[in-house]
């Protein structure tokens, strides 16, 4: 049996009056719709506080994409400005840059390079860079790519660039191979650097070093080999015809009469005196033998391989006739034997 109390309900939550009674059917029909409802209720109240999961989660995926967004940008943005400054830095550069493909095709070139080249990038784009080259050098290009295709390694090579006025300019290419990804095509980064001014110093050097060289082993005045130049000359012929069996001649000499010159008519006519001298006897000599002067107006001749003692003779008395000749200068005629 039902207690009476269980047939009053709250009249606000289900909407009758306060002295209402209801029968034990409408009671269990009342307690389940309030079952059902609770259960939806309930079932609302989860989805509401799943769904407030998910916008959380939503919410934090939006901030963690809206942050990988500016990150994004700010790399965009980097990258922007560096391609920039590598366009601005390549097409600034001192030194001239080109781009080549595999057949040495030409398909990007900076300032200078335009500059050395005397060309437009319009012109020069699209064409072989072997065609700026001399003759020579253009088999030397096609040799280099290669090597530097199959090294992987920077390379360099001395090229001559024909210029449109005809003039022509040395340089040195620095190259390297670079493959592009996911081919077996290979592009050439080229740097072009003039090297004339470094030639011209080279060449400078050398002949400084051999003014040296000059300095160290002839004589300033008549510009005849010195001692030195002379003892070291005749020690290795010796040797070199000691082992082939031939001989050698040499022949010393003074001047007779050349004290007198430097006496009468001063140092400065004693010194063209030797001069003279000293060309006479080297226009005398055949293209082998060599005459040097040791000092003073001492000299000495090496005869290369003469034929007999006889024959050396012969040709002492025969230096000696030319030196006999007299000899004018502005001073006036000296005779020295």
């Amino acid at each position: 049996m039902i207690a009476k109390t269980d047939y009053y309900f709250d009249c606000n939550r289900h909407g009758i009056s306060d002295s209402a009674t209801l029968k034990p059917e409408e009671v269990a029909s009342l307690q389940a719709r309030l079952h059902f409802l609770e259960k939806q209720n309930t079932d609302l109240e989860l989805r509401e506080q799943n769904l407030s999961n998910q916008i959380n989660a939503q919410r934090v995926s939006i901030a963690e994409l809206e942050g990988r967004s500016k990150e994004l940008q700010s790399l965009i943005v980097e990258q922007k400005s560096n391609d920039f400054r590598y366009r601005e830095l390549f097409h600034l550069a001192p030194a001239g840059y080109l781009s080549m493909d595999e057949n040495g095709i030409i398909n990007k070139i900076n300032l200078a390079g335009t500059l050395y080249l005397q060309l437009s990038s319009v012109n020069l784009v699209n064409t072989p860079f072997s065609l700026y080259l001399c003759d020579e050098d253009q088999s030397r290009l096609r040799e280099h790519l290669i090597s530097v295709a199959n090294s992987h390694l920077s390379m360099k090579l001395q090229v001559t660039l024909q210029l449109r006025d005809g003039s022509t300019r040395p340089v040195m290419l620095a190259t390297s191979a670079i493959r592009a990804k996911n081919s077996a095509t290979r592009n050439f980064q080229v740097m072009i650097i003039d090297i004339t001014e470094q030639l011209e110093t080279e060449k400078l050097l050398r002949n400084a070093n051999d003014y040296l060289e000059e300095l160290a082993h002839h004589d300033s005045l008549t510009r005849l080999p010195n001692r030195t130049l002379f003892t070291d000359r005749l020690q290795s012929i010796i040797v070199k015809h000691a082992a082939a069996q031939k001989t050698v001649g040499v022949i010393y000499f003074d001047l007779d009469g050349f004290k007198p010159v430097n006496d009468t008519l001063g140092h400065h006519a004693g010194d063209k005196v030797l001069c003279h001298v000293a060309d006479r006897v080297r226009r005398h000599i055949g293209p082998t033998d060599l005459v040097a002067r040791l000092g003073g107006d001492e000299f000495a001749v090496i005869l290369d391989n003469p034929l007999s003692a006889d024959d050396a003779v012969a040709r002492a008395r025969g230096i000696a006739d030319i030196i006999r000749q007299p000899i004018v200068l502005e001073e006036g005629t000296v005779n020295v034997s």
